[in-house]
């Protein structure tokens, strides 16, 4: 009964995000340019700007780069970024993320089975 109130509450939450960037968009008559392809790129472009932060970082910097104050700050801003183009790019494919993301845990889920593939990163 959690996860149903959960899943609710998630979707509520989302709702207004969406209502929010298409309010953003219509405002700005930027629907024109909301094609799946731009969004794609505006996506990949979103994710070599976080990328770019933890670029030269060693894996122990990696571990603490949200206790700097202005690193995390970047941070948080760029994964923004990302969620916000992915949501935009969902909304023009008419996709439930949600939705998606459930079912793609199952595949996983089957593809990967935990008795095979705990600590493995990769195939032998």
């Amino acid at each position: 009964m959690l996860f149903i109130f959960s899943v609710i509450a998630y979707r509520g939450r989302m709702d207004v995000i969406k209502d929010k960037l298409k309010k953003i968009v219509r405002d700005r008559d930027w629907d024109q340019y909301h094609n799946p392809k731009n969004l794609v790129l505006s996506l990949v472009s979103e994710t070599g700007e976080l990328a770019e932060i933890f670029r030269w970082l060693s894996a122990e910097e990696c571990e603490s780069v949200m206790h700097n104050h202005e690193l995390a700050k970047h941070i948080r801003e760029e994964v923004a970024d990302i969620f916000n183009n992915l949501l935009l790019l969902s909304m023009k494919l008419d996709i439930d993320l949600l939705d998606v993301a459930k079912k793609k845990l199952t595949l996983t889920e089957a593809k990967y089975p935990t008795a095979i593939w705990k600590g493995r990163a990769r195939q032998v």
